[in-house]
């Protein structure tokens, strides 16, 4: 793998054909990934992929919560509003919102909408879990397997996408992966392949100048 190709190169996809993925190729993708650093080794992180069946369940009942007025999303690791982040951060969400309707045009709001309500037609959803009593150390390991399971599927041609709509009901979404009530749904990573008729693929998100958040102290 170009590890620098895959950086540069890989960006959220909102919308996916729906084509199947098989599950060797799911299972080499988690291998490779399982090579993420790891607090003292720990690997606290629980790996859930739901796909066919199961993922069809998932998508109706996320789609019936979800357009539900009096239903409200409760991950486990709480939604913040914008206004609530730094000054940086909320500077940064406006221009990406700007840059979106420039990229897709008005109607960009509601199609991310509609298509988060069918979880983005995603062909498998990689679920990380972690035990109730987790450190908050094993966060840290959890993204860095999310981003080298992301790496990995770029590697063999799979589009990513990592969304909090996947983890937005925890209750519903544990009862369908059959979890006990020791573990956490915290992170969900959609895996498929991008629909390229569809506008809202046309999203990419710039970064800071690097000199604006870096500091060498020499």
């Amino acid at each position: 793998m170009d590890v620098k190709d895959a950086i540069l190169n890989r960006k959220s996809i909102r919308k996916f054909d729906g084509k199947s993925i098989d599950n060797d190729t799911i299972k080499e993708i988690i291998r490779i990934a399982q090579k993420a650093p790891s607090w003292v080794n720990a690997q606290t992180v629980r790996i859930n992929v739901a796909k066919d069946k199961t993922l069809d369940k998932i998508k109706k009942d996320h789609y019936d919560l979800n357009t539900n007025p009096n239903v409200h999303g409760n991950p486990i690791i709480p939604f913040r509003e914008m206004d609530k982040w730094d000054d940086v951060s909320q500077k940064n969400m406006q221009h990406w919102l700007s840059n979106n309707q420039k990229q897709v045009g008005s109607e960009w709001g509601n199609l991310v909408s509609e298509n988060s309500n069918h979880l983005y037609n995603a062909s498998a959803v990689v679920y990380l879990s972690l035990p109730n009593n987790y450190s908050e150390w094993s966060l840290i390991d959890l993204g860095l397997l999310a981003q080298s399971i992301m790496l990995a599927a770029y590697e063999m041609g799979i589009d990513s996408l990592p969304a909090y709509e996947f983890v937005k009901y925890p209750k519903k979404l544990s009862d369908n992966l059959s979890l006990d009530d020791h573990e956490k749904v915290i992170f969900g990573i959609g895996l498929g392949y991008r629909d390229d008729n569809d506008s809202i693929n046309n999203i990419k998100s710039d970064r800071m100048n690097t000199n604006d958040v870096l500091s060498i102290l020499d």
